[in-house]
């Protein structure tokens, strides 16, 4: 599960598998890093 949070603090979550164009063999955790799925990987 992914939590993206808007400015008003509303919090939003999906699943991965949700997300459009995401492949079986990509590397999920370097693409989470880098913010290809939305969700903020820092705090």
């Amino acid at each position: 599960m992914l939590v993206q949070k808007n400015q008003d603090c509303e919090r939003t979550a999906y699943r991965l598998d949700s997300v459009e164009g995401i492949r079986n063999d990509d590397n999920s955790y370097a693409k989470y890093m880098a913010g290809a799925y939305g969700a903020v990987s820092e705090l």
